[in-house]
Parts: C-alpha cells; structure tokens; sequence
C-alpha cells in the first residue's frame, strides 16, 4: 500500500508591515497661525499674561489642538510632567489678566472649544528651567 499523502497545509497571510513613515502627515496648521518655541516664550515679559490652549504629552496632537483653537502666535512650550515629555501650547501676550480673560471669552464665543484659563508668563518659565 501506498503512504497517505498529506494534506495541504494552509498558508498563513505574511504578516503586514508597519511603517510610520507611510502614516498621514497631521493636518496643516491654519493659516494666520505661527508656532513659537521656548525661546521666543521667554522673551515675553514675567508679568505678562497668556492663554492655555491645549497640553499633553504628544506634541503633535498639542500643536494641532492649539492651531484649531486660536489663530495667532502660539508658543509650545516642552515641560516634564513625572518625569515624562509634556507639551503646553499657550497664546498671547496680555499686559493684564483682565485682557487675557476678554481673549479667552472672545475665543469661547467664536466657538473654540477648550480653551485654559489665563497664566502668568513668570511661573512658566520657571517651569521651563526644570
């Protein structure tokens, strides 16, 4: 007698690649806008006044966020939170508080959606030195 001959085994599918480079490009930010740095945010006066528009620890989803909020120039300021990488896009240079929270109330009603309270320039470059 003759041996059985197997059956086909199945092939398995080849496993799919992962390429991040091949992952859409974000959204360009809108026009009217200009991202700043660190930098250009601690040129700013202790005393002045700015606006949280978006934080967290993707810098990209930070720089979107902010860009769809406020036209203008926003500042990304790179902070450590627990030791890991985090992001605050702040905008503005207000003399006042008062200013700031008129921007921020203004930028609610054109129908910006999360937009922080007003922060004071001096303690964040404090937090920048960290």
């Amino acid at each position: 007698p003759e041996p059985p001959v197997p059956e086909p085994v199945a092939e398995l599918p080849a496993p799919r690649a992962v390429n991040p480079a091949a992952d859409p490009p974000p959204p360009p930010i809108p026009a009217g806008t200009t991202l700043l740095g660190a930098a250009e945010f601690r040129r700013l006066g202790d005393s002045r006044y700015v606006i949280e528009l978006a934080s967290g620890s993707s810098r990209i989803a930070v720089e979107q966020e902010a860009a769809h909020q406020m036209t203008g120039e926003i500042y990304l300021l790179p902070l450590t939170r627990d030791g890991e990488p985090w992001f605050l896009a702040v905008r503005g240079d207000f003399d006042s508080v008062d200013a700031a929270r008129a921007a921020r109330n203004e930028a609610l009603a054109s129908g910006a959606a999360r937009i922080g309270w007003p922060r004071r320039v001096g303690p964040l470059k404090q937090e920048l030195g960290r």
